[in-house]
């Protein structure tokens, strides 16, 4: 049994040698960095799928795209050739399988919410990054590291023009205030103001002078919390206003 085991991992280092990992550990960090950038890009949107997310998915997608490559040393015919067909060695089938079983992750960060979908972009780019650590695995750095720069420059491109309706996100406003014409301006002012297009509307009435609004919108980012309370101090007729 244990010359068995010798036998094979000699056949095995005789194929790959030992001075071929460096080279390996080198594509996993290169796999790792690329996703570091792009989950960091990610994470400053408050993003689902953030920095860890990202680097972890680049670097075992390297690591499976290595053992699609060279995990059959090993498996040699009789002849010394490497990877036998018959017993099984098809280089393109760990990395298929990861095209595909990266999906899920996908799909675990888009949701539905009302009439909106969320997440669409963040899945794609779970999807992307798995393909760019797939490039690095296979040692095709120059094309791994173009597409971490075409990624990257998507995401920051498109959001800073807002270009496209996923530029712009979801997000839920209650407000509670007096409910007066003068009132109804303000808040129509305040919405345009931050450039808001209403998706839904709820209104209930708290007590005979105050309504409470729940609006779900759409904006290219979150009120800031400095606004709020400005908001808050120039107006006492608006005692709840939350995002």
């Amino acid at each position: 049994m244990l010359g068995e085991f010798t036998e094979l991992l000699e056949l095995m280092h005789t194929n790959f040698p030992w001075t071929y990992y460096p080279e390996m550990f080198l594509r996993i960090v290169v796999a790792t960095f690329c996703g570091l950038l792009i989950g960091l890009e990610r994470t400053k949107r408050q993003k689902a799928a953030g920095i860890r997310t990202h680097c972890v998915i680049a670097a075992a997608s390297a690591v499976m795209m290595i053992l699609s490559k060279y995990a059959f040393a090993d498996i040699t015919t009789s002849a010394g050739e490497l990877y036998e067909s018959s017993r099984g060695a098809d280089v393109s089938r760990i990395a298929s399988q990861v095209v595909s079983g990266v999906g899920f992750l996908g799909a675990g960060v888009i949701f539905v919410k009302g009439g909106t979908i969320k997440g669409l972009t963040t899945a794609a780019g779970i999807w992307a990054i798995s393909a760019i650590g797939m490039a690095i695995g296979a040692g095709m750095y120059p094309i791994g590291l173009f597409a971490t720069l075409v990624v990257l420059l998507l995401n920051l491109i498109f959001h800073k023009l807002h270009v496209g309706d996923d530029a712009y996100s979801t997000h839920d406003i209650e407000v509670e205030m007096k409910d007066t014409p003068e009132m109804r301006k303000i808040l129509t002012d305040i919405l345009e103001k931050y450039k808001t297009n209403v998706l839904d509307c709820k209104i209930t009435r708290s007590d005979e002078e105050y309504i409470a609004l729940e609006l779900s919108v759409k904006m290219t980012g979150k009120i800031p919390f400095d606004d709020c309370l400005k908001i808050m101090d120039e107006n006492p007729d608006i005692r709840k206003l939350a995002m």
